[in-house]
């Protein structure tokens, strides 16, 4: 297949990728607004219908590159990607602030992996520090989808370095922003190469009681609330490197003390038993509504024993990232005080 009829295929899957994402971010928007409950839920279940077109559509996209490269170096390398959970979880503390007790895992450390995690430290409100947390996924593998990886945390490293030296490229507190120009960054190389990044990008502000995020097409945050309840942080935009001139927005939700913020990479929710069922969103939101949630670790301990029954043995044929950050009021005290 040439280039050319190559470009058009992802421009279509793009296209059709959009107007997914659309469609659900109306039908999730519509179902907040209905004051019917008949109608909030039929709205519910269509905003979920779009989000798994949406899926199938990604799915699509990264066979026509495994299809495109097939006896390449593409299929070496996913082959490689091939592990068992262990028994001892080596989770990692990335920055934090006071409030927030974070902890993170990527599974496993693959030179031609596309997941990535990082994270930013602010001044919140009333004195207080708030914390950045950008989560991305570069769609397949490979050189090409390595190359692009290292090419976002390039441009994140830079805005980053350019904000906590006082001369800021973009307001990093502002996460649409930061979207923005990440997509206008990598757009070149992704247009070149037909590869694609979803991200999100979070602020978490427990002295203000918040988060802001944008997300561009990522795998929908999961928020375990402290009454046993749960949020999905549903809202999403276009994929990174699909538009260049696109413009993201931000997004507010309020935050409880007691609350975990759960980030992840699709290919958690992709992992798959010897009995092909997949773990899928609600297999692993019931995992961590089971979970002691005593801290951000206790979490990740405890989801990853019930990973391990789930796949009995089998092996993990995909990278993830897995990220979960606990809010805690008392610590914001403390330190205020």
């Amino acid at each position: 297949m040439d280039t050319a009829r190559k470009r058009a295929i992802l421009r279509v899957l793009k296209t059709a990728i959009q107007r997914e994402t659309d469609a659900f971010n109306y039908y999730h928007k519509a179902s907040q607004e209905s004051p019917l409950p008949e109608t909030t839920a039929l709205l519910k279940q269509l905003a979920e219908e779009e989000r798994k077109h949406r899926y199938y559509l990604r799915r699509e996209i990264q066979k026509i590159h495994k299809m495109l490269d097939s006896g390449g170096e593409e299929m070496i390398t996913r082959n490689h990607v091939r592990f068992q959970i262990p028994e001892k979880i080596e989770t990692r503390r990335i920055h934090t602030v006071p409030g927030i007790d974070l902890c993170a895992v990527a599974m496993p450390s693959e030179l031609f992996g596309g997941d990535y995690l990082d994270s930013i430290e602010f001044p919140g409100l009333e004195g207080h520090r708030a914390l950045g947390i950008l989560i991305y996924d570069v769609m397949g593998h490979g050189t090409e989808s390595a190359h692009l990886k290292a090419r976002v945390k390039e441009v994140f490293g830079e805005l980053r370095e350019l904000w906590g030296r006082g001369v800021p490229r973009v307001d990093m507190s502002q996460p649409h922003r930061v979207m923005d120009v990440l997509n206008e960054s990598i757009w070149p190389e992704s247009s070149s190469c037909g590869r694609f990044v979803t991200a999100l990008y979070t602020i978490i502000d427990p002295g203000g009681r918040k988060l802001l995020y944008a997300s561009a097409g990522h795998e929908p945050p999961v928020i375990i609330e402290n009454d046993g309840h749960y949020r999905h942080i549903d809202e999403t935009e276009i994929v990174l490197g699909a538009d260049e001139k696109y413009r993201y927005h931000s997004v507010e939700m309020p935050v409880r003390d007691g609350d975990i913020l759960v980030l992840f990479t699709d290919g958690l929710t992709e992992i798959m038993n010897r009995d092909e069922q997949m773990l899928e969103r609600n297999g692993l939101v019931q995992y961590l509504m089971k979970s002691r949630r005593i801290s951000a670790q206790s979490v990740m301990n405890d989801l990853f024993n019930h990973l391990r029954e789930f796949l009995n043995g089998t092996a993990v044929t995909d990278d993830f990232t897995l990220a979960a950050a606990k809010i805690n009021l008392a610590d914001v005290q403390k330190s205020k005080d």
